[in-house]
């Protein structure tokens, strides 16, 4: 009786060891395939805000000014260019969604915003746009599982980047949740050119050169 015991116990305690290294395999793999598509969401994204600051470059050169997204995917005429950058980003984000001025893609969302000429920050195209102008952001789609950093870039400098949490664990996360347009200061530190300037926290914000970083 007491080896029939002894035997039973024995294999509890094996169907508890296997129990627990399956969990924990499980949890490993999990934790392993989040990873991977976080990190395939960020490289899209920075490949994205690459490509839009090349199509606001050559819409500069093109028309004598910066441009709000959807309208830089507006490239009737340009169909002819085959190297055209704004044709390129057209391509690249072919099967997007939209949703109120911001470009779903590949668990990010992108938005650019002109000043118009009070400085409030606008979306889309109107008159009156100052041209000289615009900051492009990308976030998450959802915070944690399709990215985690948020991505700037505007006329002053490179791709930059920002972990993407605020006090009380906040985060910008999903369409309808756009970064503040004044959150990023420019590359040498100044504010936007918008009405909105910094606040608090956001001032205290540290946000890292990609250019450098992968150079």
């Amino acid at each position: 009786m007491r080896c029939r015991r002894s035997e039973n116990a024995s294999v509890l305690l094996q169907f508890v060891v296997f129990l627990l290294i399956a969990s924990s395999a499980l949890v490993y793999l999990v934790a392993w395939k989040t990873s991977r598509r976080i990190g395939a969401g960020e490289l899209e994204a920075r490949i994205v805000m690459r490509a839009i600051a090349a199509a606001e470059n050559e819409s500069r050169a093109a028309t004598g000014g910066y441009a709000p997204l959807l309208g830089l995917l507006d490239v009737t005429g340009t169909e002819s260019a085959p190297d055209s950058a704004r044709l390129a980003l057209r391509r690249r984000l072919a099967r997007a969604g939209v949703l109120d001025g911001v470009v779903i893609h590949g668990g990010y969302c992108f938005l650019i915003r002109l000043p118009d000429a009070r400085g409030l920050e606008t979306r889309v195209e109107q008159p009156g746009l100052d041209r000289d102008h615009y900051v492009a952001y990308a976030w998450p789609e959802r915070h944690g599982v399709s990215g985690r950093r948020v991505f700037v870039v505007d006329p002053s400098g490179g791709l930059r980047a920002w972990e993407n949490r605020l006090p009380g664990e906040f985060s910008y996360s999903g369409p309808e949740e756009a970064p503040p347009v004044q959150i990023a200061p420019l590359a040498d530190g100044r504010d936007q050119p918008f009405a909105l300037k910094r606040q608090g926290p956001q001032k205290t914000l540290v946000w890292v050169d990609l250019d450098e970083v992968d150079s």
